[in-house]
């Protein structure tokens, strides 16, 4: 998405009333989950994800096996996570993992072009669990509160993180 689209799409988001305002009293809208639902079919039901996320220590370097790292970087890198996908011929946990680390870092919570944060390994550990979380509110979670930050501080307006296109979708 081109910045200045980006910059026009977001700059609309009234944080009084939570809800992007494109024609004062005439358009306005908010994204919803059930919105999430019917543009990704994702429920919204399920155990919190915020709240997992919550248990993860910052910056702990130890909670993500290095198989899953960058040697270079120490990064999650998603490149690196497609190519082990394709590359190991084998479907066990961890190429559930990493394909649910690409979902992540690409579809559902996206937070660069190439990693997906290290503290998001937490919610692939336990790959049972992996269908126990509410993705649906994480991703809208992530979206309108990374929109909240980057709108309080048009002064440096940064590229906000989250899943744009439910945005793109209403606008």
């Amino acid at each position: 998405m081109r910045k200045n689209l980006l910059h026009n799409l977001i700059t609309p988001y009234d944080l009084t009333k939570k809800r992007f305002v494109l024609q004062p009293k005439k358009v306005e809208f908010t994204v919803r989950s059930a919105d999430v639902f019917h543009i990704y079919g994702l429920k919204n039901k399920g155990k919190d994800v915020m709240k997992v996320l919550a248990s993860v220590e910052e910056g702990s370097k130890g909670s993500v096996p290095s198989r899953f790292l960058d040697k270079n970087s120490g990064e999650i890198v998603i490149d690196e996570l497609i190519d082990q996908i394709v590359h190991s011929g084998s479907y066990d946990d961890d190429f559930v993992r990493r394909a649910i680390l690409v979902l992540i870092g690409t579809v559902i919570a996206p937070h660069s072009t190439k990693t997906v944060p290290r503290q998001f390994y937490k919610l692939v550990e336990d790959v049972d669990a992996i269908k126990l979380y509410n993705w649906n509110a994480f991703m809208l979670h992530v979206c309108i509160d990374r929109i909240t930050k980057t709108v309080r501080d048009q002064r440096k307006f940064r590229w906000p993180v989250g899943n744009l296109s439910l945005i793109q979708v209403f606008s």
